[in-house]
């Protein structure tokens, strides 16, 4: 077989080994990147749920706030009834209490209701976050392994281009021209094999003659219709 038909073969099994590994790489990116994507929308779609239930806390901790004001404030008033005698003084301070012990239990009451309404997000609250938590999980375990997958295939791909050129450094320029030249058209078989007398990337069936030419393996040949290196097994 010429050296240079040989020498193309071999390129392209190691690109193609080449690329597979590149491949990998960007697969994992990709996945990545779809789990980064999952994860805004979950976050988008969390936000109210989230904010909601935040928003129940805070009015939960404003009302027993506002509780325990008013339950200093009676405390106080009753203070005040133990050295007061005035009549007038003492119906008005008996009135405050009253009306503060009745907005502590409708705040009471109110709390309760709370209380209750914030126990039924709790079970949403709790999903989005796990889920939340889970994404995230999943993302940070597969940059690590991308980090380690990388430095294997970096390792990988550094030992096949020095195969790679031991190839180009014995290959005429024009011929490795051409070849990066259909390789860009045809990445995965740029140099076929002819099967059943046809050509093994268009099939396009080639003359008898132009197959026996083939068949010598002692120079480039390429098919007429899409341009591919064609070589013959024995």
């Amino acid at each position: 077989m010429l050296k240079s038909l040989d020498a193309l073969i071999d390129l392209q099994k190691i690109d193609a080994e080449i690329h597979a590994l590149q491949q990998q790489t960007n697969s994992i990116d990709k996945d990545i990147e779809n789990r980064k994507n999952k994860l805004s929308v979950t976050e988008t779609e969390s936000g109210p749920i989230r904010d909601k239930y935040k928003d129940m806390e805070a009015s939960i901790s404003e009302n027993n706030l506002d509780i325990q004001t008013r339950e200093d404030r009676i405390k106080k008033l009753k203070e005040l009834l133990k050295d007061e005698s005035r009549p007038k003084e003492v119906a008005a301070i008996d009135a405050q209490i009253k009306t503060f012990s009745k907005e502590i239990n409708e705040k009471r009451e109110k709390k309760k209701r709370m209380e209750k309404d914030l126990e039924k997000m709790q079970a949403d609250f709790d999903r989005v976050n796990a889920l939340f938590e889970e994404q995230q999980s999943e993302i940070k375990n597969l940059e690590n392994t991308r980090t380690e997958r990388l430095k294997e295939i970096e390792k990988s791909i550094a030992a096949l281009d020095k195969q790679r050129t031991v190839y180009t450094t014995q290959t005429e320029q024009h011929i490795l021209d051409l070849y990066d030249t259909i390789r860009r058209k045809y990445p995965d078989n740029a140099i076929v094999s002819i099967n059943n007398n046809a050509c093994g990337g268009c099939y396009l069936t080639l003359p008898p003659q132009e197959v026996n030419n083939i068949m010598l393996n002692d120079k480039i040949n390429r098919c007429v219709q899409c341009g591919r290196v064609l070589y013959y097994i024995p």
